[in-house]
C-alpha cells in the first residue's frame, strides 16, 4: 500500500471513535473555512481546513463525507461540460434548512429586518434554547424526552457538544465534519466571524455545531443520510487532472523557456518614461501585455493589490472595511470624518437598497416609493451606452489626512518595506502610475468578488491612492535617501484604477502629468483598452462593443470573466514573461531573486501571495467541479438576506462560493478546474529554506494542492513532488 492509500484508511478510521473532547471539537471547527459577506466577499479555499492532509489523501475521504465528486471528470477537464446540471434532483437538506433558516437569518441579520430575533443579543445557543421553546413548529417536533434533554444540557456550546457525544451512540467525529459541510455557507458564515481570532465555547460556531449535535441526535429525520458513499473511478479521475496538469504545465514551461527576452538583462533596453504597476490579478496579465506593446516607453510590474499599504477604513456610518488581505488584520484603520454631499449621496443609496432587500418593509417600499424605482430602471435602460467610470472616490484631502496621521517612523518603514519588496532601489522612470483594479456592476450581489482580492474585495482605489500620498511626500523621500534610495524631483507616483469590465485605465491626480505627454499616456492606454477588449472575445466571447452596456445593465448576469481560467502563479522578473501570451490564465508577480539576499521578499510572497492564489484558484475549482454543494448558485433566482450572502430560490441554505454564472456560460463551464502550477524564479535552496520555517506552505507543496516549479539559474527547471525536486 503507498503512502497516500495508507494515509486514507488512517483517516477514515480515525473518525470513528465517539466520544470527543473540547480540544478535538475546536479543532473540527479550525477545518471550517471562511465565508466573506456580500460587501467584502473573497474567494476562499473551501478545503482549507485539510491542506494538512495531500490532495490525493483529502479527496477521497472528502467525497465519501459529502457523497459529491469533489475531482473532475475528462468530460469536464476537455470540453467543460458535466452531467450533473442536466439532471434534476431534490435538495437533500430541504429538511433542514425549513426547520433552522428562518431562525439562523433572523439572529444573523446586521439590523436591516423589520423584525428582529429578540435573543440576537444572546450567544447562539442560548438564543436556539430559548427558540425552541417558544417556536410553535419546532416545539412541536420534539417529544417530552427531548425537550428535557435540552434542558438538561449546558449553557455554553461546547460544554453540550462534549455531552452529546459521549452520551450519543451516532455523533463522533466523522458525522461532525459531516453537519459542518452540510450548509457550509452557514458554517462559513459563522467560521468568519472568528477567523482570525480563537474559537471560544459559546463562539456562534460553537453554538452552530452544537445546534445541529443536538438535531441529529433529538431529530434525525431532518437530516440527509449519511451514506458514506463508495468513491466511484476516482483513481481515474485522479489521473485524468494529472495529465491535463502537465499538458499546461509543459506548454507554460515551454513558453517560458522559449523566451527570447529571458536572455536579456533587466538593466538593458530602452529606458521606461512610465512604470505602471498592477495587482497581480489574473485579469492584469493581458492588460499588462497590450499597454506595453502600445509603446516602447511603457513597462510594468506585478504586487499584490493592496500595495503593501496595511489599511482599513471607517466610514462615518460606522462601517469599517478592510483593505487588506484576509490573511492580516490592517494595522492602520481611518476615519471618514466629515459627511459631505457625495457620501451622503452614497450613503444615502446603500441605505434604500437595504430596506429594499428586507422582507416584509420591502414590500412596502414598492408600494410607497416603487415608482421611483421604475424611473430609475427606466433611466439606466436608456443611459447604458454612456461611459462611466465613476467609483466610490474619497477626497484627495481625506487620503492625503490618513497619510499624514501616521507616525513618521511608520510612514518611513511603510514605504521602506514596499521598495524594497518591489527591488526598486533605482532607476526609477518620470512616472510611476500604482494602478489598483476594481469592477462595476449592477444588481450583482457578488460584485465584491470581481473587485480586488488582495483588499480583501474593495477596489484597489484607495491602497494605490494612499501608496502615492506615502511616496510623494517629500519627508518620506528624504528619509528614502539616507537609505540610499534615491526618487529623483522629476518622479511622480501617479493613482489609478484598471476597471476590469470595460478596461478603461482612470488617471486620478492628472494634474501631476504634464500636460503634454497626458494625451499621449491616455492614447497609449486607450490601445491597450481595446487590444484588451479584443482578446477577451476571442477567449471569452465578450463583444468589445459592449463594454460599457455590461458594466451597468441591471439584467446582465456575465458582465466579465472575473478570475475564471486561473491556471498559474509566476514568480519572477517581467523579463522572463515579457511579451508572451498567457491568455489571461496567470498571476504574475514581479521578483528578483538577486534583489532579495535575505529572502524576505521571497518569504513574504511564499506565505501570502501564493497562498491567497491557491485559495482563488481551488474557489474556482471547487465552485465549477461541485457547483452544488461549493457554488453560490444561478444569479436569476438569488435572495439577499441581511447583506450576509444570498440564498437560491426558496431555499434557506446560505449559499457559499461562486454563482454558476462566473464559471459557467450558459453552454459549458469557462474554468478549467486543475490545481495551481506555481512557478518560481529562484535558487531551489532558496524555496526549501522558506518550506522548512513553514508547515503550512510545505502543506500545500507537499500536499500538492498546489504544483510548485522552480526556474533554477543554475540547475534548470525543476518540480517538487513527493516532498522531493525532480528534473523536468
Amino acid at each position: 500500500m503507498n503512502k497516500n492509500l495508507l494515509e486514507r484508511a488512517n483517516m477514515e478510521e480515525i473518525v470513528k471513535d465517539t466520544g470527543i473532547s473540547e480540544t478535538e471539537v475546536i479543532a473540527i471547527l479550525e477545518r471550517v473555512s471562511p465565508l466573506w459577506d456580500l460587501e467584502s466577499y473573497i474567494a476562499v479555499n473551501p478545503f482549507l481546513g485539510y491542506t494538512d492532509k495531500p490532495f490525493e489523501v483529502a479527496m477521497p475521504y472528502l467525497e465519501k463525507l459529502m457523497g459529491t465528486e469533489l475531482v473532475p471528470d475528462i468530460e469536464l477537464l476537455e470540453n467543460g461540460k458535466i452531467s450533473k446540471l442536466k439532471k434534476k434532483s431534490s435538495n437533500p437538506t430541504y429538511r433542514l434548512e425549513s426547520l433552522l433558516g428562518g431562525f439562523l437569518t433572523s439572529y444573523s441579520d446586521r439590523g436591516t429586518s423589520f423584525w428582529s430575533n429578540p435573543w440576537k443579543n444572546l450567544p447562539i445557543w442560548e438564543a436556539f434554547r430559548n427558540w425552541a421553546q417558544k417556536d410553535p413548529i419546532f416545539r412541536g417536533l420534539l417529544d417530552v424526552e427531548s425537550k428535557n434533554a435540552l434542558k438538561s444540557l449546558p449553557v455554553d456550546a461546547l460544554g453540550s457538544i462534549v455531552k452529546l457525544t459521549q452520551s450519543s451512540k451516532k455523533l463522533n467525529h466523522q458525522v461532525l465534519e459531516y453537519l459542518l459541510f452540510l450548509m457550509p455557507g452557514w458554517s462559513g458564515y459563522f467560521r468568519k466571524q472568528v477567523w482570525l481570532e480563537k474559537i471560544e465555547e459559546n463562539s456562534s460556531l460553537t453554538g452552530y455545531l452544537a445546534i445541529l449535535c443536538f438535531l441529529y441526535e433529538y431529530n434525525p429525520d431532518v437530516f440527509p443520510d449519511l451514506e458514506s458513499k463508495s468513491v466511484s473511478e476516482i483513481e481515474s479521475r485522479l489521473s485524468a487532472l494529472k495529465q491535463k496538469e502537465k499538458e499546461y504545465r509543459s506548454e507554460l514551461i515551454a513558453k517560458i523557456l522559449g523566451n527570447q527576452k529571458l536572455k536579456t538583462s533587466s538593466d538593458e533596453g530602452t529606458k521606461a518614461r512610465v512604470r505602471f504597476l498592477f495587482c497581480i490579478d489574473v485579469r492584469s496579465e493581458s492588460m499588462r501585455r497590450h499597454l506595453e506593446n502600445s509603446s516602447l516607453e511603457i513597462e510594468t510590474e506585478g504586487f499584490a493589490g493592496f500595495f503593501g499599504m496595511p489599511i482599513g477604513y471607517k466610514y462615518w456610518t460606522g462601517e469599517e472595511f478592510s483593505h487588506s488581505p484576509a490573511l492580516i488584520k490592517p494595522s492602520y484603520v481611518f476615519k471618514d470624518k466629515d459627511l459631505n454631499s457625495q457620501k451622503l449621496f452614497w450613503e444615502t443609496k446603500s441605505w434604500i437598497q437595504k430596506i429594499k432587500r428586507t422582507f416584509p418593509i420591502g414590500f412596502q417600499y414598492v408600494e410607497g416609493a416603487g415608482f421611483l424605482s421604475g424611473l430609475g430602471l427606466v433611466s439606466k435602460t436608456l443611459r447604458q451606452n454612456e461611459n462611466k467610470g465613476q467609483f466610490r472616490k474619497l477626497s484627495n484631502g481625506d487620503i492625503k489626512n490618513s497619510v499624514l496621521s501616521l507616525p513618521p517612523e511608520t510612514r518611513n518603514a511603510i514605504a521602506l518595506g514596499v521598495l524594497k519588496h518591489l527591488g526598486w532601489t533605482d532607476n526609477f522612470p518620470e512616472y510611476i502610475v500604482i494602478t489598483g483594479h476594481g469592477s462595476h456592476t449592477e444588481n450583482n450581489p457578488h460584485e465584491a468578488g470581481l473587485a480586488c482580492g488582495a483588499c480583501s474585495g474593495q477596489s484597489g482605489e484607495l491602497s494605490a491612492r494612499f501608496a502615492c500620498e506615502l511616496f510623494n511626500l517629500e519627508e518620506v523621500r528624504l528619509y528614502l535617501q539616507s537609505e540610499n534610495i534615491v526618487i529623483p524631483d522629476s518622479c511622480k507616483f501617479i493613482p489609478a484604477l484598471h476597471e476590469t469590465v470595460t478596461d478603461e485605465i482612470i488617471l486620478f491626480d492628472e494634474k501631476n502629468i504634464e500636460p503634454g505627454f497626458l494625451p499621449v499616456l491616455k492614447k497609449w492606454m486607450e490601445t491597450a483598452k481595446e487590444s484588451n477588449r479584443l482578446e477577451k472575445k476571442l477567449i471569452m466571447g465578450l463583444n468589445p462593443k459592449s463594454a460599457e452596456v455590461r458594466s451597468k445593465d441591471w439584467a446582465e448576469v456575465f458582465p466579465e470573466a472575473g478570475l475564471a481560467g486561473c491556471a498559474a502563479f509566476i514568480i519572477g522578473r517581467r523579463e522572463i514573461t515579457k511579451g508572451l501570451n498567457l491568455e489571461g490564465r496567470s498571476f504574475l508577480n514581479s521578483y528578483d531573486y538577486k534583489k532579495d539576499p535575505e529572502l524576505k521578499t521571497l518569504e513574504l510572497l511564499l506565505t501570502a501571495p501564493m497562498v491567497v492564489t491557491s485559495w482563488i484558484n481551488l474557489q474556482y475549482y471547487a465552485s465549477t467541479v461541485a457547483p452544488e454543494k461549493f457554488g453560490a448558485g444561478n444569479k436569476l433566482i438569488h435572495s439577499i438576506t441581511g447583506n450576509l450572502g444570498v440564498l437560491e430560490g426558496n431555499s434557506w441554505n446560505l449559499k457559499s462560493g461562486l454563482p454558476l454564472q462566473s464559471v459557467f456560460n450558459g453552454e459549458k463551464f469557462i474554468h478549467q478546474p486543475i490545481r495551481l502550477q506555481v512557478v518560481v524564479e529562484s535558487p531551489i535552496q532558496n524555496i526549501n529554506k522558506i518550506l522548512s520555517k513553514h508547515k503550512n506552505v510545505a502543506n500545500l507543496v507537499d500536499g500538492e494542492w498546489i504544483q510548485m516549479i522552480v526556474l533554477d539559474p543554475e540547475k534548470g527547471v525543476w518540480m517538487r513532488k513527493d516532498e522531493e525536486w525532480s528534473s523536468l
